[in-house]
Parts: C-alpha cells; structure tokens; sequence
C-alpha cells in the first residue's frame, strides 16, 4: 500500500500550524480593528478623560 501520510501529514501539519498562527494574528487585528472603528469606550462612562 502506497504510503501517502508520511510526507502528506508534516505538509498538512505544517500548514495547518501557519495557518492557525496566522488564523489567530488576523483575528486578533481584526478584532482591534473594529473596537476602534466601533469607538469602543466612547459609549461607555469610562473614567479616563476627565476635564474639571
């Protein structure tokens, strides 16, 4: 039987890792991207600035 999974599971494996590495850095810019396209804080009484 012709062995597939040996040199199919490191590529797949390989790419897989990559991916999600690069699946979680897009998400988590994706994410910054749209609290601050959202204004997240600005809805909200947060006590940052304050002007007495």
């Amino acid at each position: 039987m012709f062995s597939w999974h040996i040199w199919l599971q490191p590529l797949i494996g390989n790419f897989w890792g990559q991916a999600s590495i690069f699946g979680v850095a897009l998400v988590v810019l994706a994410w910054g991207i749209y609290l601050n396209a959202k204004g997240y804080g600005r809805q909200e009484p947060v006590p940052v600035k304050v002007k007495k």
